[in-house]
């Protein structure tokens, strides 16, 4: 009975799905595009064997005794209570508790995330064992990733972990489009302030202004069901010491960005309850795709209070070192009056695609408006 073991469980993927009739009885089933072709989608029930692995979760010679498979059973029998009571507004500190760690627990839980922690810890201890001489280093890693989830029962749902610190805020989307997940559920950036405010893009929320545009925070971004999800971050603030609950009611594009977010996030496979989820919304897609398509680069550059944004043709990178070719003097000026410099992060069509701590102006050319900068830590520097 525990052999064909979902990746992400039913009781979660029912929340994107349609009840039908389907294969001549009724069940839940659900809509899967890869994301190499989001515009085509194929149906299937959610105990369909595609969103399962054979004893995914077992030790060796544990079929009959799965721990870590009980212990997932038992965690998400209380995931539909729960949510309800989230939903309603009717919550108490132990929901937002088991909500957070079930977050966790979808994030560390996906193939994803345990083939690259495992692959990541077996290279560490390769490396140390070659250096060393010896060979303990693999043997205490071995199955670390799968013995990082006997963590996650039902009596230690209940705890404190670094996405409830971060603050829990939950997004009701009252819009015709619904949420979209995937095969990696759970969103994990480090993010900017002014990045978060691009997604909401809301007067109305409430960011916590003590952070300035140069600090980065955790930001957890996790769809609940097609019409409710939670946000994990610092930059947002509760009203009263209570949960924000944020309504997204006649701003498609908001809906559409946290989307793309899950998309962008997926491994191989997002799911809907909605055949072909993007498909009637092209031109919206290719709005907020393209935004920045026809100025090229974006380039941030972040100060200890302020933020400089810069429009460039093209950028090189070396190893300590960053060239950036401008398309106008904007900001120029107020760049080189700030002495507090911090990093500078490269942008294209709104995704991060490098950047560099601690860095310094070297040189302008005002001419042909190449502007160099340097890391201040060079190479061959002795601490």
């Amino acid at each position: 009975m525990y052999k064909n073991q979902h990746l992400v469980p039913q009781v979660y993927l029912k929340g994107f799905s349609n009840k039908k009739m389907y294969h001549k009885k009724e069940e839940y089933s659900i809509y899967i595009s890869e994301i190499n072709s989001v515009f085509e989608s194929k149906e299937r029930g959610v105990k369909h064997r595609s969103f399962t692995k054979s004893y995914f979760y077992n030790f060796d010679k544990e079929k009959k005794e799965p721990i870590v498979e009980k212990n997932l059973s038992k965690i998400e029998n209380e995931y539909k209570r729960i949510l309800k009571n989230l939903m309603t507004n009717n919550i108490t500190l132990e929901d937002v508790l088991y909500i957070s760690n079930f977050t966790l627990l979808q994030y560390q839980r996906t193939e994803n995330f345990i083939d690259n922690f495992q692959g990541s810890m077996d290279e560490a201890a390769r490396m140390y064992d070659m250096f060393d001489n010896d060979s303990r280093a693999k043997g205490e890693v071995e199955n670390i990733a799968l013995k990082m989830l006997k963590d996650f029962k039902i009596e230690n749902m209940y705890k404190s972990n670094i996405i409830h610190e971060q603050g829990i805020h939950f997004i009701l989307n009252d819009t015709d489009i619904p949420f979209i997940t995937s095969d990696k559920p759970v969103v994990h950036y480090i993010n900017h302030i002014d990045q978060v405010k691009s997604i909401f893009n809301d007067s109305n929320i409430k960011y916590n202004d003590k952070y300035l545009p140069s600090d980065k925070s955790v930001f957890f971004f996790f769809p609940l069901n097609e019409k409710f999800a939670l946000v994990a971050t610092k930059f947002l603030i509760s009203k009263s010491d209570a949960i924000q609950y944020i309504t997204v009611k006649n701003k498609i594009d908001t809906i559409l960005r946290l989307n793309f977010i899950s998309y962008e996030n997926a491994n191989k496979e997002i799911y809907s309850s909605r055949e072909n989820p993007f498909k009637n919304f092209e031109k919206i897609i290719k709005s907020i795709d393209n935004q920045y398509k026809d100025i090229g680069y974006l380039v941030h550059i972040y100060t200890d209070k302020n933020r400089y944004i810069l429009e460039v043709q093209k950028y090189e990178h070396g190893l300590n070192n960053m060239t950036l070719y401008l398309k106008n003097d904007n900001n120029v000026k107020q760049i080189f009056n700030d002495f507090h410099l911090k990093e500078i992060s490269i942008y294209l069509n709104e995704r991060g695609i490098s950047g560099m701590n601690n860095i310094k102006l070297d040189s302008y050319d005002n001419k042909l408006r190449i502007l160099k900068i340097k890391s201040k830590v060079q190479l061959g520097t002795e601490f």
